[in-house]
């Protein structure tokens, strides 16, 4: 059933400027630019949850007819970035620490050359132990995704232990008191699994 929402609320019907063409497809974004003598970019991901690098040979990749450049950590400054806890940086540097971290790029003619550019980069790790459980990972002998973290420019208002990243407590009235005194007390628990926002275009410079 259609509902003519200017008779429902009494407002004007409101339509967004770019509302036609991101419905019907022909809105342009970043990643449909297309200008002359652009390169395409392709990454090569870790594949490994955590290991220490102990190679990165870039060799091959750069004999691959039309590749242009590789980089790696050992190209770009040594900063890192993040909201809160400053632990990333744009390549994996030293200990990748989860499968999907860069580990390098490769700026191609085109994508197909790019991936083949990508496919020719030899990474030697050594593993490392694993924490993919957050309820191992919060154990006191687990091991630390993050070693150096007192190193990280953090939030001094969001202390942090071990693998806890930011530890906050609000508290309000006497807990105990409220249990007691409550009708009905209903105990559990909630999982949520790891989710990220999917705009229609990532974000873009």
């Amino acid at each position: 059933m259609a509902i003519n929402t200017e008779q429902a609320t009494g407002l004007p019907r409101f339509v967004r400027a770019d509302g036609p063409e991101k419905v019907t497809g022909s809105g342009r974004y970043a990643a449909d630019l297309q200008l002359p003598g652009m390169l395409t970019a392709k990454l090569l991901f870790a594949g490994v949850a955590h290991a220490r690098i102990i190679s990165i040979d870039t060799t091959e990749a750069l004999g691959v007819p039309g590749v242009f450049s590789v980089l790696t950590a050992a190209d770009v400054p040594d900063v890192r970035y993040s909201a809160g806890v400053a632990d990333r940086t744009i390549f994996a540097r030293d200990v990748v620490r989860f499968e999907g971290e860069v580990v390098a790029a490769v700026a191609a003619i085109d994508a197909a050359t790019a991936q083949r550019g990508v496919d020719a980069i030899r990474v030697e790790y050594e593993p490392l132990p694993v924490v993919n459980d957050p309820e191992s990972a919060l154990a006191e002998d687990s091991p630390l995704v993050h070693p150096n973290i007192d190193t990280y420019r953090t939030d001094p208002n969001l202390p942090h232990h071990g693998n806890v990243a930011a530890f906050s407590s609000i508290s309000r009235g006497d807990i105990d008191v409220g249990m007691a005194e409550a009708d009905l007390v209903i105990t559990g628990r909630y999982l949520a699994d790891g989710s990220h926002a999917v705009p229609m275009e990532p974000r873009a410079v």
